[in-house]
């Protein structure tokens, strides 16, 4: 009985692990497109550039909120150059500076809280991965959600 209660927990992992590589990608999709999240964005590129970092790759900024399947990370992983490895390395903590000082996280967060809610309401199978992980409490009771910040 333990192995096989064992084994449906691994089980229920699993399904919940692939759910949410599906939905995630599908909710930052929209997320990208919000109207907010668009010119804060471009406010962080400004902020940036101010900073002294010009002509970035757009690709190298915000992989932290990247959530997918671990197959996709490594043929990303494995066609960055080692430059481009390290320019993603050096640009982050003043990507998440800029972020936070353009509101840019916060028009993240309420796009992904106004998205997850209607999946809840339209597609509650498609959802359910995120409840799960307790997507909306995180969007709904932080200031700022955690998995948008760099950690």
């Amino acid at each position: 009985a333990m192995l096989n209660c064992s084994l449906e927990a691994i089980e229920r992992i699993d399904k919940q692990t692939l759910a949410l590589w599906e939905i995630w990608p599908k909710v930052q999709v929209v997320v990208e497109r919000d109207s907010e999240v668009v010119s804060a964005h471009k406010e962080v590129i400004n902020c940036l550039s101010a900073l002294g970092h010009e002509k970035i790759d757009q690709e190298l900024l915000f992989t932290w909120q990247d959530f997918g399947h671990p197959a996709t990370f490594r043929k990303q992983e494995t066609e960055l150059t080692s430059e481009e490895k390290l320019l993603r390395e050096g640009i982050a903590e003043p990507t998440n500076q800029c972020a936070k000082r353009t509101g840019f996280y916060s028009a993240q967060q309420t796009a992904w809280l106004t998205e997850v809610e209607r999946l809840a309401k339209e597609e509650p199978d498609s959802a359910q991965a995120l409840l799960n992980e307790g997507i909306l409490e995180m969007l709904k009771g932080h200031e700022i959600a955690p998995f948008l910040t760099l950690r």
